[in-house]
């Protein structure tokens, strides 16, 4: 079983102040950071410090028309209690860049593929996010803590073992 990591704990371990939530698809305030370049998470828990429920992976049915998974896969990288699913970083602003993330359609090279599995999933869906001086190590501060404590990285952030997670098939 891995262990538990919390969205306020993940913040606290890179030493960044801790925004939100939004719910998605709901634009970042310009005047709390969103304005700035910086960090984000997306979670499925609506409380930083709470950990979440157990539940099986889930994605929304019927999947988009042309698109094709690997369930064993994303089976095989589910962490069926922890409640971050993506750990992503922009030195543009993160009111943009979560716009980018919002309007991508999965199986496409843009404007925002990494962490487009999340997008199919069937659960409410929560973000976090802290302006960062500098988002690149931030965002490496964020992911090494994580993959520390629950001995894999996100679930939504690249393993490096699947370059493409959703196929167009049409």
């Amino acid at each position: 079983m891995n262990p538990i990591m919390t969205v306020a704990e993940l913040f606290n371990q890179a030493d960044l102040k801790l925004h939100g939530p939004v719910r998605w698809k709901v634009p970042i305030p310009r005047e709390d950071g969103g304005s700035s370049a910086g960090v984000y998470v997306v979670a499925r828990v609506n409380e930083a410090a709470k950990d979440c429920e157990d539940c099986a992976l889930q994605f929304k049915k019927p999947l988009p028309t042309g698109l094709g998974i690997d369930h064993q896969y994303e089976q095989s990288r589910w962490l069926s209690k922890q409640p971050i699913l993506y750990i992503g970083k922009t030195d543009r602003t993160i009111q943009k860049r979560l716009g980018e993330f919002y309007r991508h359609e999965c199986g496409y090279a843009g404007p925002h593929n990494g962490g487009e599995i999340v997008k199919l999933l069937k659960c409410e869906l929560s973000v976090y996010w802290s302006p960062a001086t500098n988002p690149y190590y931030s965002e490496l501060t964020m992911i090494c803590a994580f993959l520390k404590e629950a001995r894999q990285v996100p679930f939504a952030n690249t393993d490096g073992r699947s370059d493409k997670r959703i196929q167009r098939t049409s």
